[in-house]
C-alpha cells in the first residue's frame, strides 16, 4: 500500500492541489509529484503507544473468534504505525477472507422508520429517526451501544474499544481552519467541507439525543469512514423460515381441527413460502432498498483502489462475508476497495489520498475563461451563445479532468468551442445545430489523441488551460 506519513500537514495541504492538478496536466504530457497525506489516520493508534494498541487488538481478536467471526487466515497487524489486516497464510482469489454474523454488526436500512429496541423510547426526538440520514442513524446506534458498554455492558465491547478515538480524526479537513483549507488551493473541496459541517450540525440538532455534539461528530466520522452499503432483502432467511414454520403449524391445525383438504393446505403453505422468498429476492434486486452496516473486522481493512473486492450479505447464513479478486501470501496486508473515490473524496472522508489513483478527478472552475485566454484571439464572437443554445456550454464552463484526461463531454464540447466558422458550416452551419454536430461527432474522447486538426487544436487548448490553472496556484509550479 503506497502510503507515507507526513510530519508537516500545512505542506501536505499545499501539495495536495499540485497532486490533483498533475492528473489534468497529463493532457500536456507533464509529470506531477506523487504525494500522499497522513494514511488513513482513522486506523487508530492510541496516544500512549503500541503496547496498549496491541492489547486492544488481541482482545478484539479473542472476542471475534469467540463470537463466531470465521476467518480464512487474517488477523489485525501493524503496518508502519497504521493498523490493518494481514494474511496469516496463502489466501486465494475469491476465497472469503472472513464471515461476520449479522448479530455482531450495527445496521440500518432504508425501510427503518423507528429506532431498534436497543434505543429506548424518548432517547431521541419523536420522528427524528425516520427523518435522519443513514449515517446519522448509524451514528446514534453506535453512540447508544457505547452508552450501554459503559453501564450495562455491550456484547460489542471489544469492537467498540478498537474503534478510533476523537483525536484520530483531528487531521480531517472537517477540522481545518479556513486558512488551511485555502492552502489546499482547491475550492470544490473547501465548499464540500463547508456543506459537510452544516449538514452534521443540522443532523445533531434534529436528533436531540442525550449526547454532545463532539461525540456525535466522532460517531459520524466513524460511520462515514467505516460503513458499507448494499441491497436490502427485507428480512433474513431465519426470519422467513420462522414465518414459514408458523404457517405450517397453522396448516396442520387446519387439517386436524377443521378437516380442510391436505392438498389445499399444502398449496397455501407453498404459496406463502414462495411469496416470502420471492419478495426478498425482488427487494434485494430492486435497487431502491439499501442496508448500511458497521461490520467488525471488515471495516478494519485498509483501502487500495486497484483491488477488486466484494462485501456480500449471505442470505441463508445471515452474515456478511468479504472476498477479493487476487491472491495474498502470508504476511501481506489484505486490502479492499472502498469504491470509486477521487482523492478529494478520500481526503475529506478518510483523511488520506492515494498515489496513482485511477479514479481521481480534478474540477477546474472557470474552464471556459481559461480556454478563452489560452486561444490566440480568444473564443470566436457569438460562439458561447450558440453553444448555450445547443445545451453543451455547461460541459465546458467548468471542467472535470481524470487521470486519462478530460471527461468525454468536456473534450467534445471543446471541439465546438475552438472550431472555425468554416468548420462549423461544414458540420451543420454556424449555428447551435453546427455546434451540437461537432460535439457529437466521433473523434476526440478523453485524451490527447485525435484524427483531425480540430481534435488536436481542442486538445492543445485544454492543455494550455491546465497550464494556466497551475500557474494561478500560488504555491505550485510546473514539474
Amino acid at each position: 500500500q503506497m502510503q507515507m506519513a507526513v510530519k508537516s500537514l500545512p505542506v501536505a495541504r499545499r501539495k495536495m492541489g499540485r497532486l490533483q492538478l498533475a492528473l489534468a496536466l497529463l493532457l500536456a504530457g507533464r509529470d506531477g509529484e506523487a504525494f500522499v497525506a497522513n494514511p488513513r489516520s482513522q486506523r487508530w493508534r492510541p496516544a500512549d503507544g503500541t503496547r496498549r494498541a496491541a492489547a486492544v487488538d488481541v482482545k478484539f481478536q479473542e472476542w471475534a473468534s469467540a463470537s463466531g467471526i470465521a476467518s480464512a487466515g487474517v488477523e489485525l497487524a501493524d503496518f508502519g504505525g497504521v493498523r490493518g489486516v494481514k494474511a496469516t497464510k496463502l489466501i486465494e482469489a475469491g476465497q472469503p477472507l472472513c464471515t461476520v454474523p449479522a448479530g455482531l454488526t450495527l445496521e440500518t436500512t432504508t425501510l427503518s422508520r423507528n429506532p431498534p429496541p436497543s434505543i429506548p423510547v424518548g432517547w431521541c426526538k419523536d420522528g427524528a429517526w425516520a427523518a435522519a440520514s443513514w449515517y446519522a442513524r448509524l451514528a446514534l446506534l453506535l453512540l447508544r451501544e457505547k452508552e450501554l458498554a459503559a453501564s450495562e455492558g455491550s456484547s460489542l465491547g471489544p469492537y467498540l474499544d478498537a474503534l478510533p478515538d476523537k483525536t484520530a480524526f483531528k487531521d480531517l479537513p472537517f477540522y481545518w481552519t479556513q486558512e488551511e483549507l485555502e492552502e489546499l488551493q482547491y475550492p470544490p473541496l473547501a465548499s464540500a467541507v463547508a456543506s459537510q459541517r452544516l449538514e452534521y450540525a443540522a443532523a445533531y440538532r434534529s436528533a436531540s439525543a442525550p449526547v454532545t455534539e463532539a461525540d456525535f461528530e466522532w460517531a459520524v466520522h466513524c460511520v462515514r469512514s467505516r460503513a458499507f452499503s448494499g441491497s436490502y432483502e427485507g428480512s433474513s432467511f431465519a426470519e422467513r423460515a420462522g414465518q414459514a414454520g408458523f404457517t405450517a403449524a397453522l396448516a396442520a391445525g387446519a387439517v386436524i381441527g377443521a378437516h380442510v383438504e391436505p392438498l389445499k393446505v399444502l398449496n397455501g403453505v407453498l404459496a406463502v413460502a414462495l411469496t416470502t422468498v420471492l419478495r426478498d429476492f425482488f427487494l434485494s434486486n430492486s435497487g431502491s432498498l439499501k442496508r448500511y452496516v458497521l461490520c467488525p473486522m471488515v471495516d478494519m481493512m485498509n483501502h487500495r483502489g486497484d483491488v477488486v473486492s466484494d462485501v456480500a450479505y449471505e442470505y441463508f447464513g445471515n452474515g456478511f462475508s468479504v472476498s477479493v479478486g487476487r491472491n495474498y501470501n502470508a504476511g501481506d496486508e489484505v486490502c479492499i476497495s472502498y469504491g470509486k473515490r477521487s482523492n478529494a473524496q478520500l481526503l475529506q472522508i478518510y483523511g488520506f489520498i492515494e498515489p496513482d489513483n485511477s479514479e481521481d478527478q480534478y474540477q477546474i472552475l472557470g474552464l471556459l475563461e481559461l480556454i478563452d485566454e489560452a486561444l490566440d484571439g480568444g473564443v470566436a464572437p457569438g460562439r458561447v451563445k450558440l453553444m448555450k443554445d445547443a445545451a453543451i456550454l455547461d460541459d465546458v464552463r467548468d471542467g472535470v479532468a481524470t487521470a486519462g484526461g478530460f471527461v468525454d463531454a468536456t473534450a467534445r464540447a471543446a471541439r465546438a468551442l475552438v472550431a472555425t466558422d468554416q468548420e462549423l458550416a461544414k458540420a451543420g452551419g454556424v449555428s447551435a445545430a453546427g455546434c451540437a454536430a461537432l460535439a457529437n461527432r466521433a473523434g476526440i474522447a478523453a485524451g490527447l489523441s485525435g484524427s483531425s486538426d480540430l481534435d488536436k487544436r481542442a486538445s492543445k487548448a485544454l492543455a494550455r488551460a491546465c497550464k494556466l490553472e497551475l500557474d494561478r496556484l500560488s504555491t505550485s509550479s510546473a514539474a
